[in-house]
């Protein structure tokens, strides 16, 4: 319990660092882009997003468990899903690259598609290594990566304008490039705990993996699908241009939401996937009181966008009625 505890509240420090950061990188990406290019930007970050959760299949959330459980070797599980992942990624960069090559015909739109499909590649791997990590209690490591990302992505942003005043292209490779440093580091951190002695490998075993993991992707996936759907919709009838300026608030709102997600549940999970398959009661009582948690710091939040959003209504009020009554008025003529 007071291990759960520790993780939840480096996690209320880590998160929003980490989510602060990227809202960072796509504040820069923007202001560097222009609205237009920032549209095409957004419409193959969506793609991204849906693609990376239906290649890794819920591989994550289910290595997570059956590490955290631990009846076999954390090595075991890795083994069983690297393969895998790695094929469905191939499918999904592939499709990735189809709708990007479909939908623009602009040469850096079609570079930028074609480096947005490495991501996916090693998104899969990443996720794998990253959820072997958490399940083996190594919640700092994971930590540091998922905060390293986010703090790279800004960094290599920034570096890439000041440099060669990179752009469309430049920005998905910083997200690219960060997510390959992330999967080494994390690989690296696994090496000496689980890569030792020979891992069976069965095609059994691996359909009794995909039989747990699928639906989990596939929720995922969905999920994803209607987080963006707005961005598909608004790029099928909409300029670049409109819809890079709609998608600048979009990409400020969407690491907020996942404030709570990240600091509580995605923590505390390995360490309830524990009780589950040991103590039953202790995890009923751990899981309602993490329920409890997220809708005490919850409801501030609510409370406080509900303000602000009152507040800049207002004002917008006021600055336009503010304008009406100059037009209006000689005095404003002088």
């Amino acid at each position: 319990m007071a291990n759960v505890h520790r993780q939840m509240q480096a996690g209320f420090l880590v998160m929003p660092a980490a989510l602060g950061a990227q809202v960072l990188g796509m504040m820069l990406v923007a202001s560097y882009l222009g609205p237009h290019q920032f549209g095409i930007f957004s419409v193959i970050f969506a793609i991204i997003s849906v693609a990376n959760f239906v290649a890794e299949m819920g591989l994550g959330t289910i290595i997570t468990k059956l590490v955290a459980e631990a009846k076999q070797p954390a090595g075991h599980h890795i083994a069983l899903a690297l393969p895998v992942v790695s094929a469905s990624a191939l499918f999904g960069a592939a499709v990735q690259l189809a709708i990007v090559w479909v939908a623009y015909a602009d040469s850096d739109a079609r570079a930028a598609g074609m480096v947005a499909a490495v991501n996916i590649l090693v998104f899969g791997v990443s996720m794998v290594l990253s959820c072997a990590l958490r399940g083996l209690g190594e919640m700092g490591k994971w930590m540091a990566g998922f905060l390293g990302h986010k703090i790279i992505f800004a960094a290599l942003v920034f570096g890439g304008h000041a440099l060669w005043g990179g752009g469309l292209v430049t920005a998905v490779a910083a997200w690219t490039a960060a997510s390959v440093l992330v999967a080494v580091y994390y690989g690296t951190a696994l090496w000496g705990k689980v890569w030792q002695g020979q891992v069976a490998w069965n095609y059994a075993q691996v359909r009794a993996l995909l039989r747990e993991s699928i639906p989990v992707g596939l929720i995922s996936a969905a999920n994803q699908f209607g987080m963006q759907l707005d961005t598909f919709i608004l790029a099928l009838l909409l300029t670049d241009r409109e819809v890079g300026l709609y998608a600048l608030g979009q990409r400020l709102l969407n690491p907020a939401r996942n404030v709570l997600h990240g600091a509580v549940s995605t923590p505390t999970f390995p360490g309830l996937c524990r009780l589950a398959s040991g103590d039953r009661e202790e995890y009923g009582r751990l899981a309602s009181r993490l329920c409890i948690v997220q809708w005490m710091s919850g409801l501030p939040l609510a409370v406080l966008a509900w303000v602000a959003a009152t507040i800049s209504s207002s004002s917008r009020d006021r600055s336009s009625g503010t304008a009406v009554a100059c037009m209006s008025s000689p005095r404003c003529e002088r």
